[in-house]
């Protein structure tokens, strides 16, 4: 086996089907600048933010901590 051919065997991105697909189905896709929406396997629709400054703010609020 030449160092190209195991160089490429070796990526994980070259493993079919190697993610599994998502639990939630984008409603609003979320960007830097604004939140999304998506729908969770419950049904519910949730905020989803990207932003490290809003995931920050949100992980830190304890309204947003479930019991």
């Amino acid at each position: 086996m030449n160092i190209d051919t195991q160089r490429h065997l070796s990526l994980i991105t070259n493993i079919p089907h190697y993610d599994a697909p998502p639990s939630y189905t984008v409603l609003e896709k979320a960007s830097y600048e604004k939140h999304g929406m998506i729908k969770i396997l419950s049904g519910h629709e949730t905020h989803h933010v990207i932003n490290f400054f809003d995931v920050k703010k949100i992980l830190g609020d304890k309204k947003c901590i479930r019991s």
